[in-house]
């Protein structure tokens, strides 16, 4: 027995021996491939010495004499940091997923394959200036001495994803970074999924009168679809769809609800306490791990510019210049059309236009898969743009038989110079010049923000769809291709754009809110990201005369929900003084705390309160009742809490308390019936999940700021040690944004948030203050993985100087470049 002991305890410790070595072998190999921050790279690409000096952040500073190479050493510490999160992004534009994933990526790469960005890209290379493609050669040049280095010098195969997938890495080019310029604007709109939605709630029996309930910036006419939809269309998706939506990977279309989002304001002069500009600028995304943002200071021919970086795309996007700050908001332009195009029953090759039969342009590609047989895929495209494959915007769900939908967007445009507009802003000394440019940005289209020492605007920039004022749904349905009135005209003026400059108040401020209210052909869009945050914003601007730094500070990370403010006070308007509690009765019990804690709550989402889990919990189960009978299967297309709807509904504007009366009920039940019930079922979900003592439920423990690594972060196990997670304030309508969704029973999921927080402060270029939500290394070895998470969390923000001697005393690390071999 004894003997038998002994040789299990050596086998035991024989396979633990092993195991940890063979630990420690896969992390000696992942870690060749952190960066080193030190180290000197030859190239003759290099006109001239450049240095890299990392602050204690990991921020590079880079220091040259001209722009060329500038760029290049920008495209080197892109690779350094962020290499598979950036081949990832050129991998999606491409539709080449499949070549690493297999099937999961394969409905993604037959979508991008449709939608072609990546030639499309290809063909906006040839019309850009000489001076911009020599700079994004440069930025290729330096991405790709980045790739000899690791192939050379074995520095771990670049990323630790490398040892799970193939290494084979193709040299970068202008066009890649075209391209992922392309899919962020992809990324950034949602319109063509709204009026999909629309279509299948007005088919599936939903009145024009409640969809305008759900969307009340739509045209007051009664939209025919009649014409368009005389078959039957198919009603929800089958259960092979159902499937393929499970499997889809990296799926760049986002959900309703889900497109970027942003914030920004200014002040001028004369409305702060320094007498110089303050302006502030923090776009909301998806949060990932790594951020989608890194930060960066140039120092270019027409001086410094610091700001935040996306990895691929060589510009600072949102930052300062000695001269100029610019910041965006997502314009939540109306960018999109769904086109229904009729195909010919005797040719499915043709399609009807009013002119007659016209022939589908017709392509074929072969799509490689990992360890099958490669496909060909082949896909169409009619007069108003690509067709769609039944997966995207959930088309299928609307299509007559015998029909195809189209997509037209503005992204589709092939003389697309948007990025020289990109590079122009980090040289540009004055709007003016600046603006000059402007015309030629196509997409995603923004509000930006721009300021100087004495002056402040906002200006949409983007191309803007001009639409036939015939048009049979005035763009806010899908609509017939076979009508020549439904096909775009073009663009309008870019002169016709919102702008605004130096108002009179001296504040300047977009939280995607209503810009304008110019009638169709001329509206800007019937969907607008917000009208409750701006609420909040105008109030903390106005309660000041003069603002600072730390008044800024302090806006950017408010957490008072206006939503809440104006929910709770509806909700419980019956049952504050309406419910006694009788000895035995333990959910009147606590529903008469909840209520005395929500009656003297001011909406603060903090993460130690349990009065914004109550208030989160019972407005999401009070919006389940309210739509669920009405809307069936499309009620997901409803997961985050639509606030401004749920007023309109209390406040029963023009009728719309109706929405409460559950139509399956032969009672007539109202509001305050739901608002009860609703709290009820609120509370039993929190006793079950947090127990009976109130002051016990905290926001914190049930909300989750969840940063996702894309290729990992959803294997169990794994995705411990990629993810990044903690406790997270705010809400869907608070300034400090964190958009959740309820993923169970009482618990909350933040997947959307400000991913770069950024204030500028004109009084001196030293106090400018930065933050994104990760760290700047996308390698989870690197301690600049995570650094700046838990900053970003508690509202803290990292200074990015200037001035280059303090950057040196205090580096990471100095690395050099150099033209010599």
């Amino acid at each position: 027995m004894i003997t038998t002991f002994r040789w299990l305890m050596k086998f035991f410790l024989l396979i633990s021996t092993l195991a940890v070595g063979l630990v420690l072998f896969i992390y000696f190999l992942i870690s060749q491939s952190l960066p080193n921050y030190n180290r000197l790279v030859n190239s003759p690409n290099l006109i001239s010495n450049v240095e890299v000096v990392r602050d204690i952040h990991a921020i590079p500073h880079i220091f040259g004499v001209h722009d060329a190479d500038i760029f290049f050493a920008l495209g080197y510490v892109h690779a350094q940091e962020r290499l598979w999160q950036m081949l990832m992004l050129r991998r999606t534009a491409q539709g080449k997923l499949s070549e690493l994933f297999g099937e999961r990526s394969l409905e993604t790469d037959k979508l991008m394959r449709t939608l072609n960005l990546y030639e499309i890209a290809n063909e906006s290379a040839a019309v850009l200036n000489m001076k911009t493609l020599n700079l994004l050669e440069s930025y290729a040049n330096g991405i790709n001495k980045r790739l000899k280095d690791i192939k050379d010098l074995g520095l771990g195969r670049g990323a630790p994803q490398f040892f799970l997938f193939s290494p084979k890495v193709s040299p970068w080019t202008p066009v890649d970074s075209l391209a992922i310029l392309k899919l962020m604007a992809l990324n950034s709109t949602d319109k063509a999924s709204i009026e999909v939605l629309r279509a299948n709630l007005l088919l599936n029996g939903l009145s024009q009168k409640k969809i305008t309930d759900l969307f009340p910036d739509l045209p007051k006419t009664n939209i025919q679809l009649s014409n368009l939809f005389s078959d039957s269309p198919k009603k929800g998706f089958k259960k092979s769809e159902k499937k393929i939506i499970a499997q889809k990977l990296f799926w760049p279309l986002p959900k309703i609800g889900k497109s970027t989002a942003s914030n920004v304001w200014a002040a001028m002069p004369f409305r702060t306490a320094s007498n110089a500009t303050l302006a502030a600028s923090d776009p909301h995304s998806n949060l990932e791990a790594p951020s989608k943002w890194m930060l960066a200071r140039l120092d270019l021919e027409s001086g410094s510019v610091i700001g935040g970086t996306i990895p691929g795309i060589p510009a600072i996007l949102i930052g300062r210049s000695n001269y100029l700050a610019w910041g965006t908001t997502n314009a939540f332009l109306d960018d999109q059309d769904i086109i229904i195009e009729k195909v010919n029953p005797k040719n499915e090759d043709e399609y009807f236009s009013e002119s007659g039969l016209k022939k589908f342009q017709k392509y074929s590609t072969i799509i490689n898969i990992k360890n099958l047989p490669g496909i060909s895929h082949t896909f169409f495209k009619s007069e108003n743009g690509p067709i769609l494959p039944e997966s995207a915007y959930n088309v299928g769900s609307i299509l007559p038989k015998g029909h195809k939908a189209a997509l037209s967007w503005t992204g589709f445009e092939n003389k697309d110079r948007s990025i020289e507009v990109l590079i122009n802003n980090m040289g540009a000394k004055s709007f003016k010049e600046a603006e000059r440019l402007f015309p030629l940005y196509v997409a995603p289209a923004y509000n930006l923000m721009m300021a100087n020492e004495q002056n402040i605007a906002l200006f949409t920039i983007g191309k803007v769809p001009k639409r036939h004022f015939k048009n049979s749904t005035r763009g806010a349905f899908p609509s017939a291709g076979w009508l020549k009135n439904n096909s775009w005209e073009g663009y309008q003026n870019y002169f016709n754009n919102p702008k605004i400059e130096n108002p009179i108040k001296g504040i300047i401020r977009n939280t995607n809110n209503k810009m304008v209210e110019d009638k169709f052909p001329f509206h800007f869009s019937y969907d607008w990201g917000d009208n409750q945050r701006i609420l909040r914003l105008d109030k903390l601007l106005s309660n000041r005369e003069f603002h600072t730094r730390e008044s800024f500070v302090e806006i950017q990370n408010d957490i008072i929900s206006v939503s809440a403010r104006i929910l709770i006070p509806l909700l419980g308007r019956t049952l504050w003084y309406s419910q006694p509690i009788k000895a035995d009765e333990t959910l009147g019990n606590i529903r008469r705390q909840a209520l005395d804690l929500l009656a003297n709550w001011n909406g603060e989402m903090s993460i130690h309160l349990p009065e914004p889990l109550i208030y989160a919990t019972w407005t999401q189960q009070f919006q389940k009742q309210v739509l669920v009978d009405e809307l069936s299967e499309n009620i997901r297309s409803f997961q985050f809490l639509k606030s401004d709807f749920l007023e309109r509904v209390l406040k029963d504007i023009d009728g719309a308390s109706s929405w409460c009366n559950i139509i399956q009920t032969p009672t007539i039940e109202d509001c305050d019936l739901l608002a009860k019930n609703s709290l009820d079922d609120a509370l039993t979900i929190l006793t079950q999940q947090y127990g009976a003592e109130i002051s016990d439920w905290r926001w914190g423990d049930a909300n989750k700021a969840v940063h996702i690594e894309q290729t990992f972060g959803h294997i169990p196990i794994v995705s411990f040690f990629t993810n990044i997670t903690h406790d997270m304030p705010g809400s869907e309508n608070t300034l400090l944004r964190a958009k959740f969704f309820q993923s169970k029973r009482g618990k909350f999921i933040t997947n959307n948030s400000s991913s770069l927080k950024v204030l500028f402060d004109f009084s001196s270029p030293e106090n400018s203050l930065f933050m994104i939500s990760t760290g700047q290394s996308g390698h989870i070895l690197s301690r600049h993985y995570d650094d700046l998470s838990e900053l970003w969390q508690r509202g803290q923000y990292i200074p990015m100087t200037m001035d280059s001697q303090l950057i040196r005393s205090g580096s990471a690390g100095i690395m050099k470049f150099s033209p010599e071999p």
